[in-house]
């Protein structure tokens, strides 16, 4: 057995990795300043459009009658704004979820997932070692009152490994009917 004593070079990470992180980095502070840009902007003005409103009040000129008009038609645009800011922020709430109900030996390694006013669909694939933790995690997600409907489907074991022994890698995927009252915020 040979033993080589000259330390070898360290792999220096490709040029293209370099690039999509440091673009991915950018995305990301642009969306998170961008959120907050768009917050602060909608406060603002809603401030205004009170102020706005009172001084309407004060005086009822065809000229101050033109201008609550069209800030009766701002201020529809920002509600319509606001409510998409609100729902962004509950749908976050189903990531929480499912963390909490998750098995401990069972890995999730895909999601997908669509919603509507009657509830969001959501088909998660994932791991385990064993068929006895497939069914607990089915269990789990049966006894959850938040989870309408549970399909289980795609059971496959993972192609290398023998099916003789007590732990086998098992492939799955699970369709989850959830309630709308999982876009609810948490307090």
């Amino acid at each position: 057995m040979a033993v080589e004593i000259i330390p070898k070079p360290a792999e220096k990470t490709p040029f293209l990795a370099n690039i999509l992180l440091f673009v991915s980095i950018v995305l990301l502070l642009a969306t998170v300043l961008s959120y907050f840009f768009l917050s602060t902007s909608v406060k603002e003005t809603n401030q205004t459009i009170q102020r706005l409103k009172e001084d309407a009040v004060k005086e009822k000129t065809p000229q101050n009658l033109a201008l609550i008009e069209e800030m009766l038609g701002q201020q529809k645009k920002i509600e319509d704004f606001s409510f998409l800011l609100d729902a962004h922020e509950a749908g976050s709430n189903i990531f929480d979820y499912l963390e909490s109900i998750s098995h401990p030996k069972v890995w999730f390694s895909g999601f997908s997932f669509s919603s509507n006013e009657k509830g969001a669909t959501v088909v998660i694939g994932g791991q385990t070692d064993s068929f006895k933790s497939l069914g607990q995690q089915l269990l789990i997600f049966k006894e959850e009152k938040l989870i309408r409907d549970v399909t289980l489907s795609g059971v496959s074991f993972v192609r290398g490994k023998e099916i003789a022994t007590q732990e086998v890698p098992i492939r799955f995927t699970f369709s989850l009917l959830l309630s709308p009252e999982i876009f609810i915020p948490l307090p």
